[in-house]
């Protein structure tokens, strides 16, 4: 019985050093880097409520997902 899911596997330039050196420069949790480091690589929105994580993505060149009730 499958889940529904797919993985879409996709391998990942990145390092974990690399990834933790970007959270301390941004100020945002590894965690929350991961976000933006998937939304750079893909070239994609990120979709976030988070305000520290907003400021990042803008930082960084980061577009962000605009819509809902908070915009």
């Amino acid at each position: 019985v499958g889940s529904g899911f797919a993985a879409d596997p996709v391998e990942c330039p990145c390092t974990l050093g690399a990834v933790v050196d970007i959270a301390l420069a941004y100020q945002v949790t590894v965690y929350d880097e991961t976000f933006l480091e998937v939304a750079q690589r893909m070239r994609a929105p990120l979709a976030t409520l988070d305000d520290s994580l907003r400021r990042a993505a803008l930082a960084a060149g980061v577009a962000l997902l605009q819509g809902g009730e908070g915009d």
